[in-house]
């Protein structure tokens, strides 16, 4: 994988936009969340879990919503 700005770019974005849905199984949406943060890290991004949770927690779907109040 290249570690361009461009890829490095994409995948932030990819990141911050990722949002979790009713229509896709859970699993397969973790999956697809931690792809996205492997590359990352694969373009030389570290991440901290404290980051990744919060990003999670974020893509929550409305329904979640008071989850999110208790975290």
């Amino acid at each position: 994988m290249s570690k361009s700005l461009a890829k490095k770019l994409y995948l932030k974005q990819k990141l911050y936009s990722f949002r979790i849905t009713e229509s896709k199984a859970r699993v397969e949406q973790m999956t697809d969340f931690s792809k996205i943060v492997d590359d990352l890290e694969n373009t030389e991004v570290k991440l901290e879990d404290e980051d990744n949770n919060l990003i999670l927690l974020s893509a929550l779907p409305k329904m979640y919503e008071h989850f999110k109040d208790i975290f």
